[in-house]
């Protein structure tokens, strides 16, 4: 995509410009209770231009802009035309003249965290042993879950020789808890870590298990009246 935008640029000879390039590799895992459902794999690009354009109006110097989004799919003379189309919105924009950061090219950079080095597979097997290794009773149990594993890669280059990049992996899902007895109950949970924190999953979904249980023997609200309570873990959280 780097090639046919900055052709694009140079055709109409534009000036200033921002590119954010973000690449995602995804891995998608679907379970109903302990099976394995559906597997996904993903790829998804997409480059984030800004192109400006100077004039003046009324003696003062404005810098406008314009946004457009291209695809690894489009072809050269449908990011020309884009690119084109971009550079005559800007026209009509009138942002006060300001300057763009500068800089120069970059090593890439890896995101530091304990998902380093690891495939996607791995990340989503870790996970989902630490998920289901709480699982063990028979009316209370996990009875959906999903995860949801990345990889990303962001370059961020500019007309004033920024070329800098980064890469970076994260999981995030989701599962539902259910107790079956005395009542049927389910619960919703969610989860996004950035490091290879499987204890932390691992008792969120013990918590869960144990909480949902509670709800399903709760029976009776109690009276009205004054109570005290005390909140905790993520009850607290602002």
């Amino acid at each position: 995509m780097r090639e046919k935008i900055l052709q694009a640029i140079r055709q109409f000879q534009i000036e200033t410009y921002l590119v954010t390039e973000k690449t995602v590799e995804g891995a998608e895992l679907y379970f109903i209770k302990k099976e394995l459902d559906m597997r996904r794999m993903k790829q998804d690009a997409v480059s984030a231009v800004t192109i400006y354009r100077d004039f003046e109006t009324d003696g003062k110097k404005m810098r406008g802009s314009a946004n457009i989004n291209i695809f690894p799919e489009m072809t050269q003379e449908e990011v020309d035309e884009a690119v084109k189309g971009a550079y005559y919105a800007a026209s009509f924009v009138k942002n006060p003249f300001f300057e763009l950061p500068k800089g120069k090219k970059e090593n890439k950079v890896q995101v530091k965290s304990t998902l380093c080095g690891k495939s996607l597979e791995e990340i989503g097997d870790a996970f989902v042993k630490a998920l289901y290794c709480v699982d063990v009773q028979d009316d209370a149990f996990i009875n959906t879950a999903e995860f949801f594993m990345e990889k990303t890669s962001t370059a961020i280059y500019n007309s004033e020789g920024i070329d800098v990049s980064y890469e970076k992996s994260s999981v995030n899902g989701e599962f539902v808890v259910q107790c079956i007895t005395p009542q049927d109950v389910e619960q919703y949970q969610e989860f996004a870590y950035d490091d290879l924190d499987t204890e932390a999953l691992t008792a969120q979904a013990k918590e869960a298990l144990e909480r949902v249980c509670d709800r399903a023997r709760a029976t009776e609200a109690p009276e009205k009246g004054n109570y005290k309570l005390l909140l905790s873990g993520k009850m607290c959280a602002h």
